[in-house]
């Protein structure tokens, strides 16, 4: 292990990753109350199997976050974030539209973290892997959801 302090995290990059960790297991949450909503007795959805793929990807970027800070010997503390308030998804478009939301305030957290981090030359980025959601109006919308940690 490298000498101390060579590893240590300023104290704003550790709360913004233990942030971002926290946002990717609300994330995930939010998905695996979506696909539990579209059972397969009801006839779920195409997007069900997506947003359970992705419950599970949510999962492990916030494991990698996890790890990168106990690498750098830093605190790991997630805040609390509250589970959202909605337990009927309805015929889709609202889960559409509330995965689209968390997914847009995720890309603006992880920028966030990306202009932090910067500076000091230790990079978190995602890399492409896009995925095509059709909103109600029938454009396409794509988003980023491959996370690596790029090694100092």
């Amino acid at each position: 292990m490298a000498s101390p302090g060579h590893n240590l995290l300023s104290e704003d990059g550790r709360v913004a990753i233990n942030h971002v960790t926290s946002y990717e297991l609300h994330i995930s949450d939010a998905y695996l109350s979506m696909v539990c909503y579209y059972s397969k007795d009801m006839g779920a959805p195409l997007f069900a199997a997506f947003f359970e793929d992705q419950a599970e990807v949510k999962r492990e970027h916030a494991k990698q976050f996890l790890r990168y800070l106990r690498k750098h010997e830093s605190k790991i503390c997630p805040p609390v974030i509250e589970r959202p308030d909605i337990d009927n998804w309805g015929a889709g478009v609202q889960a559409l539209e509330s995965a689209l939301e968390l997914e847009n305030k995720l890309t603006n957290l992880l920028l966030n973290l990306k202009t932090m981090a910067l500076p000091t030359r230790k990079l978190i980025s995602y890399t492409s892997w896009e995925s095509a959601w059709i909103n109600r109006r029938g454009t396409q919308t794509t988003w980023n959801t491959s996370l690596q940690i790029i090694k100092d």
